[in-house]
């Protein structure tokens, strides 16, 4: 996943792509413009009018001849696949940091919460169909904004995936990228970025660059060399974490990893898991009456309580507002009104209970890492980041734990993934990071009768000693560092052959 920093002769194509679990977001700038504010967010998506949105929902239907809407063409109350993205990972729903109720929504057993695949259609499928309608989107806006000079153009794709997936669900996302057309011209290549690492790329070089002309005042005091900070990207499905440690400020800047990548099941969506919850317990005996066409994505019900969670928390709202959430309709005599204040912190708290134990795992883990390495400040970052309840918990947590500790968002933080996978493909500011898993090669060994089971043994060819291919060669454990500079290499003979072969990760 390590950007690609070879010199290139002449200026090239950087689009980032945050393929995020309830929206996307892509933005793009030039390979010989580095400043994080040059960086260009697409804002005119299909279905949007004359609208400027800086993200379109992950979200598709398929007509009766599998024709494809998606985005903001499809309409409030139309069915529609979403969430699809988190169906890339099943086995995401057993992580230890997860929400309940969203962590059910991947569960097989579980058919009234269970996120569905199209017939006919793999996870790896559905991905693919709605990012091949994203690229086609995205190479058309590019048309338009470089008519004369798009087809020469060099394109280097960098698509987004959460800290905490499997390399085999990273595979899968990149296998779909490729799939739907990134990457698929001759000149154009394509990588992939972890989100906190791309949120990293952004929101570090962005307040690192802020001052206020002519005036001296900065906000950079943060970010002083040999001090640590956190990566929070609080997204729809996912929260990923991780600290660094900031190693140089100029001429550019470099981050150490001090803790390994993770995160957890507990974002935005599992608030929507908890309402609809609440919901049915308020109809009771008429739960049945809340079908897909009333609680389901694009809904009355559902977009009411999308503003009302975005708004949540702010101090020009009265407590005892009353969600219009339109089940009145179902049951007309029925109080059904959510109160705002008292039972959205219901819904809202044990959300953010469990990113805040995330977060404070992390704390301790990278103040045991590095004890002599202060641990100033909390980025926070995507689009439950930019909650004002979540930010208010978290920023009174972060007093309670130290009173130095600060919590911060950059500009435009709900787009801060798909800028800082720009600011990732054009340079990587992460030189050091910590290994999320093992990483090993099968190869063969001698065979050693009541060790080795005798099933997978084979003989070599050119001597005939009895080896057995039922072994694993780790090279690179959990926890181990990886240099940027300096690559972990393993040689060993090949299993089937005389020969010299190398493994290698970066």
């Amino acid at each position: 996943m390590s950007a690609n920093h070879s010199v290139e002769t002449s200026p090239f194509l950087v689009v980032g792509v945050d393929f995020g679990t309830t929206y996307t977001g892509v933005a793009y700038t030039f390979s010989n413009d580095p400043d994080p504010r040059s960086v260009t967010i697409i804002h005119r998506w299909p279905g949007a009018g004359n609208q400027t949105r800086p993200k379109v929902p992950t979200e598709i239907s398929y007509g009766p001849s599998d024709e494809k809407r998606w985005g903001w063409q499809l309409r409030a109350g139309s069915p529609r696949y979403g969430g699809f993205k988190l169906l890339l990972d099943p086995g995401a729903g057993s992580r230890a940091y997860n929400d309940e109720h969203l962590a059910l929504t991947l569960d097989p057993g579980n058919q009234s919460m269970q996120l569905r695949f199209h017939p006919g259609k793999s996870a790896t499928d559905m991905v693919s169909d709605y990012l091949r309608l994203v690229h086609k989107e995205v190479m058309e806006s590019l048309q338009r904004r470089f008519p004369n000079t798009l087809n020469d153009l060099k394109i280097k794709f960098v698509i987004t995936t959460p800290a905490m997936w499997s390399p085999a669900a990273q595979h899968n996302t990149m296998i779909a990228a490729k799939a739907a057309g990134f990457g698929s011209r001759s000149q154009d290549i394509i990588e992939s970025v972890t989100e906190p690492e791309a949120a990293a790329s952004y929101a570090l070089r962005e307040f690192n660059s802020f001052s206020v002309p002519n005036s001296g005042v900065n906000d950079n005091s943060g970010w002083q060399v040999g001090k640590q900070v956190i990566m929070c990207d609080a997204g729809g499905g996912t929260v990923d974490l991780v600290s660094y440690e900031i190693d140089q400020v100029k001429p550019y800047l470099r981050v150490s990893e001090t803790t390994r990548p993770r995160g957890g099941l507990c974002g935005a969506t599992s608030l929507d898991q908890r309402f609809l919850q609440l919901v049915r317990e308020r109809l009771g005996q008429q739960a049945h009456l809340l079908d897909g066409a009333h609680s389901g994505r694009g809904s009355r019900l559902m977009l009411s309580f999308d503003d009302a969670k975005r708004n949540f928390g702010s101090n020009d709202l009265e407590d005892e507002e009353l969600i219009e959430h339109g089940i009145r309709a179902l049951s007309p005599d029925s109080n059904n009104g959510i109160d705002r204040d008292e039972e959205m912190k219901s819904i809202f708290d044990p959300v953010v209970d469990t990113i805040l134990a995330l977060i404070e795992d992390v704390l301790r883990g990278a103040r045991q890492n590095k004890p002599d390495k202060p641990l100033v400040g909390i980025i926070l970052v995507g689009g439950f980041g930019e909650s004002v309840y979540l930010y208010k918990r978290l920023n009174a947590w972060a007093e309670a734990q130290d009173p130095e500790l600060f919590v911060a968002s950059p500009r435009n933080s709900w787009a801060a993934i798909a800028q800082g996978a720009v600011c990732y493909g054009l340079e990587g500011i992460v030189h050091r990071r910590i290994l999320p898993c093992h990483w090993g090669v099968e190869l063969g060994h001698p065979y050693k009768e009541g060790f080795h089971d005798p099933t997978y043994n084979y003989q070599r060819d050119w001597d005939g000693t009895m080896y057995n291919s039922d072994t694993i060669t780790w090279f690179a454990k959990m926890g181990d560092v990886s240099d940027r500079e300096n690559r972990i290499t393993t040689s060993n003979l090949s299993v089937r052959r005389a020969a010299m072969e190398s493994a290698r990760f970066k």
